[in-house]
Parts: C-alpha cells; sequence; structure tokens
C-alpha cells in the first residue's frame, strides 16, 4: 500500500493567513490532494484519527515561542509530524531536536516544489532536514539525555522526580505520566510543583528546556 494513504487527508498551516500561505494552501491542495486549512492558534489544532501534517510558520516566532509551539503540538496532536516553514533564523538545533514530531525544516529560501516534496517524502516515514538538524538527531539519540542521568546531584532531585523530569522530556501529559508511575495526577502535580521549585523555573517548557541545557553542557564537558 502507498504510504500516503496511511495519512490523514488533512493538512494544517498554523500562522497568521497571509498572501504567501494562501499560496503555499493552493500548491499543497492540488498536488497533495489533501485538504488543506491555514490555521491561525494553536488552539484551533485537531488530532485526526490517522497521522496527520502540521506546518508551523515560524517567521514571526522567537525560539522560546517556538519551543512552547512545538510542546504544544505534542500534547493536541501526539500522531502528528510537524514542520516548520519560512525559516530564516538560527534556532538551537540540540534544543529543537528533543521534539519526536518535528519531522522537516524548510528555510523561508525553498521552493513550491521542493516544499511538495518535502511534505510527500514526511508522510511517507522520511525526515527532510537541513544537515546539521539530521547530525543533531542522530546526536541526540546516541547519546540521550546524558544530564538527566546527574540531574538529581544538580538540582537536589528526587528519584520520583527525576522520572517526572524524563517523563516530561519526553512529552507525556500528566495523565500519561500519572498512567505511567501507577499514581494519581493530583500527586504527578505535587511532583511537578517540588520539581520547578527546585529547578528555578515555572513551566514545563522551561523545565524541559532546563534538561535540555544540562544535557549539552554534559556532551561539551
Amino acid at each position: 500500500m502507498d504510504g500516503l494513504d496511511m495519512w490523514s487527508k488533512r493538512i494544517d498551516l498554523i500562522g497568521e493567513p497571509n498572501l504567501s500561505l494562501s499560496l503555499v494552501q493552493k500548491a499543497l491542495a492540488q498536488q497533495c490532494h489533501a485538504e488543506v486549512s491555514i490555521v491561525p492558534n494553536i488552539s484551533l489544532v485537531q488530532s485526526q484519527a490517522k497521522p496527520q501534517v502540521l506546518l508551523v510558520d515560524v517567521q514571526k516566532l522567537e525560539e522560546e515561542e517556538l519551543v512552547h509551539v512545538l510542546y504544544k503540538l505534542q500534547q493536541i496532536a501526539p500522531r502528528a509530524c510537524v514542520a516548520l516553514i519560512q525559516v530564516s533564523r538560527d534556532y538551537s538545533v540540540s534544543c529543537l531536536a528533543s521534539f519526536p514530531n518535528l519531522r522537516g525544516v524548510f528555510s523561508d529560501k525553498v521552493g513550491i516544489e521542493d516544499l511538495i516534496k518535502g511534505v510527500h517524502a514526511i508522510m511517507n516515514g522520511e525526515y527532510w532536514l537541513p544537515k546539521r538538524w539530521m547530525n543533531a538527531y542522530l546526536d541526540q539519540s546516541r547519546k540521550g539525555f546524558k544530564g538527566l542521568v546527574h540531574a538529581r546531584l544538580v538540582a537536589g532531585l528526587t528519584s520520583k522526580e527525576q522520572v517526572v523530569l524524563e517523563h516530561l522530556v519526553e512529552g507525556k501529559s500528566n495523565a500519561e505520566i500519572a498512567a505511567c508511575l501507577h499514581i494519581s495526577q493530583h500527586t504527578v502535580k505535587t511532583h511537578l510543583h517540588h520539581l520547578f521549585k527546585k529547578l528555578g523555573v515555572d513551566s514545563r517548557v522551561h523545565a524541559v528546556r532546563w534538561a535540555i541545557n544540562l544535557s549539552d553542557m554534559e556532551r561539551s564537558a
């Protein structure tokens, strides 16, 4: 069976509606034979029964905002494959490579034909990434988050808090963490409260960033 048949016939373009995004929408609809919608807010994204493609226009997003968007999409549509389009700035590859649903990166210089070719590749289970991004993904998968091993010593985390942090890095929700650890969601929230306090952060995204930064320091040491 063609790999494309396994996919939802829907592609969401996440970003502010404009002429450029409208042209992309029209081309994708024609060439990918899919329903292509422009979604101005990630809260409007709906998870599909089949895997789907989400293209995020990052032209106006700072790195911190992009990390938040990727994290939210991983929660909203865990089966989706996400690709960044209109990439013009130098984002931290080691940070963004921690999101397993990020499958493609397209610069603002890429032509519509290459964009369509890349989307087809992603829908066939492939990655469409610049060389340095692919190297970062390989490095991430081989070395893992070594910093998490030392998180207990660095921040004084309990063994349970360290496990909760590992699940956060994997993008799990409170309900999923509770199921994995066989505890209540209330207990998960308590662990998160203590975890955030020890790390000096105020959100899940910042806790993940802390873990990634620690991993980077361990690798460069």
